[in-house]
């Protein structure tokens, strides 16, 4: 019986100690990066390397702020454009055929600016934002045993009906940071997709551990991926670049 009641206890308390909250995963995460206060204190990063889509790599440059706005900079075959902009109202881009900066439908901008907070780092100040966090479970990635973490944003309204925004985040059990995460789309060209972001190589920056590389899949499929060479932290931005270009009529929105 004595052995029994050991055996019984020892299970308890080893159930107790692997057992963690969502808000403990992520109090861990922040921790093993370098601190939730110093990854509070980035306002913004210019990122500079090398992207890959269909085959083809090409120099990129993309620029990131806290307030949501940013500005993706790409050279393809000897030309520089923006494939992807937020001037703090609107998404637009250049389509390349065309050269010519559109802004993207109103949902997708609706989407977008509805949960700015992602940057720099999607889990801080999540009552501030009114975000929640879960713990769906455990999950493999690639053979890593990982905490899948459900982060629930601000809900958004698409074609006239309340939508959640949802991402599901894969915390490596054993080094704590994200490995992997999973967001859904609600609007645009690739609505209904889910895409899957594997994020690995991590570096520090700034007292704060970043990854480098990133690679986005649909359905298993790689569809983009990007390797930073240069990461910079808090700099000084002119704020002129995220704007709609002035020289170009906006389209109707679609």
């Amino acid at each position: 019986m004595k052995k029994l009641f050991v055996l019984f206890l020892s299970a308890i308390t080893a159930f107790g100690l692997q057992a963690q909250s969502a808000k403990e995963i992520v109090a861990n995460y922040h921790e093993v990066i370098g601190g939730a206060e110093s990854v509070a204190k980035i306002q913004n990063s210019i990122s500079t390397g090398k992207a890959m889509q269909g085959g083809m790599e090409f120099p990129f440059k993309a620029i990131t702020q806290a307030d949501g706005k940013l500005m993706v900079e790409i050279e393809f075959q000897g030309t520089k454009f923006v494939p992807q902009a937020f001037d703090g109202e609107d998404m637009w881009g250049v389509n390349f055929m065309t050269q010519k900066a559109e802004k993207l439908p109103a949902e997708q901008s609706a989407e977008y600016k509805a949960n700015i907070g992602q940057f720099p780092d999607p889990f801080l100040n999540l009552d501030e934002k009114g975000w929640e966090v879960s713990l769906v479970g455990e999950e493999e990635v690639d053979g890593t045993p990982c905490h899948k973490v459900e982060l629930k944003m601000n809900p958004v309204e698409i074609e006239g009906e309340q939508k959640d925004v949802i991402a599901h985040y894969f915390f490596d059990k054993d080094s704590g940071v994200i490995i992997k995460s999973t967001s859904y789309n609600l609007s645009g060209e690739m609505k209904g997709m889910a895409i899957d972001t594997y994020l690995s190589d991590y570096e520090e920056v700034a007292g704060v551990y970043m990854p480098m590389t990133t690679t986005q899949k649909v359905s298993g499929q790689e569809i983009f991926s990007m390797k930073m060479e240069k990461v910079e932290v808090n700099q000084d931005i002119d704020q002129a670049q995220f704007a709609f270009p002035a020289s170009d009529s906006p389209e109707e929105e679609k």
